[in-house]
């Protein structure tokens, strides 16, 4: 079994400081925010522990990297949108 409650608490700790920056992808994505907010928060933990923590962990742990993974995805074309515009019109 793998430890992966330090990693998810670091990527929501990190989340939290720009935390309207993610609020499209928590309204349109949330499903993608799920195994890191399972590891990662106190009221995801108590959820684990709710519904059984090794039975969750089994569940839950391998949806970790696809989620990154898939969030990695969403964001793409944001990030494309904002270099276009940085680097300005083309000629």
């Amino acid at each position: 079994m793998f430890i992966v409650d330090e990693w998810c608490w670091g990527f929501m700790k990190g989340m939290r400081i720009d935390t309207a920056g993610w609020k499209s992808l928590k309204r349109e994505r949330p499903e993608l925010l799920k195994p890191l907010h399972l590891f990662g928060t106190k009221a995801g933990f108590r959820e684990l522990d709710a519904g059984g923590a090794d039975k969750m962990h089994a569940l839950w742990s391998p949806r970790i990297t696809p989620a990154v993974h898939n969030i990695h995805r969403y964001w793409l074309p944001y990030r494309r949108m904002v270099t276009v515009r940085r680097a300005g019109p083309q000629h």
